[in-house]
């Protein structure tokens, strides 16, 4: 969903009204969603299972990436005298 992230419960809940109805409250990721269901039919957008798996794949490599890093300043013992030095 563009501006809220991965919200897998909503496709979920999707596929399973019926044309014009609208779901009840859905707790996802990053707040509460209904879903009203306009039309059902096939996908305006042909949809490339390896090219997401690859895009799925990349994107988990680097937040595990930037978490270890993350992990690494949060626990380390530094202190910062580099202004001292210059003065």
């Amino acid at each position: 969903i563009d501006g809220a992230g991965i919200e897998p419960k909503l496709g979920g809940v999707a596929m399973g009204l019926a044309e014009g109805k609208t779901s009840g409250a859905i707790k996802g990721n990053q707040g509460i969603y209904f879903v009203k269901l306009v039309k059902k039919g096939a996908s305006s957008t042909d949809f490339d299972a390896e090219a997401n798996k690859k895009s799925i794949s990349s994107q988990t490599k680097n937040q595990i990436k930037n978490g270890i890093v993350q992990s690494l300043v949060d626990a380390a013992d530094i202190d910062d005298n580099r202004i001292e030095k210059l003065k």
